[in-house]
């Protein structure tokens, strides 16, 4: 995404936020709730090719009238100045945003093997104890991790990966820094 693409979006979401008035979280999820239901035709909204009439009726069709007021007024004035392809980062910088306030830390985990629910709530509250906050979890998957998992919170990188004991070793053994 480009750099001014990321500034929009991040004004788009404190606007989007500040429109939620008390209730932001509420609003955020109603707008994720209302992302979920636009899959499968994300392409189609965001594209320039398409009529903002057809966008428009897309729209409607898809989602609940009534449901979450701010969120929909988000995801039409989103498709009336042609910006539907920021949804998803002006999302997830509203879902950060209310951490924020919240107090909780983004914590994006990568393992070399999916976590099941219990390394999940044990691998959480240890990083809770870490960085002294509650934390939200982001995974994902890479094989070429080998064995283990990286943890990034907030400036802290726990590097407990097969492939990054094996770094550590190497520079260790050729006489390099630890």
């Amino acid at each position: 995404m480009k750099a001014a693409d990321r500034i929009l979006a991040r004004r788009y979401a404190r606007a989007f936020v500040a429109a939620c008035g008390g209730k932001p979280r509420a609003g955020v999820e109603a707008l994720a709730a209302q992302r979920g239901q636009l899959d499968g035709v994300m392409e189609y909204l965001a594209s320039p090719l398409i009529p903002a009439r057809v966008k428009s009726d897309i729209l409607n069709g898809r989602l609940p009238a009534g449901k979450g007021a701010a969120a929909f007024s988000l995801l039409e004035l989103l498709l009336g100045v042609r910006r539907f392809n920021l949804l998803d980062a002006v999302l997830a910088d509203a879902q950060a945003l209310c951490d924020e306030r919240e107090g909780i830390v983004l914590s994006r985990v990568v393992s070399a093997a999916p976590l099941d629910r219990e390394n999940t709530a044990v691998l959480k509250r240890a990083l809770e104890r870490l960085s002294g906050a509650q934390v939200r979890l982001e995974t994902a998957e890479d094989a070429a991790l080998i064995g283990g998992f990286t943890a990034r919170v907030a400036d802290t990188l726990v590097d407990a990966s097969a492939r990054g004991a094996a770094e550590r070793l190497k520079k260790q053994i050729s006489g390099g820094a630890y």
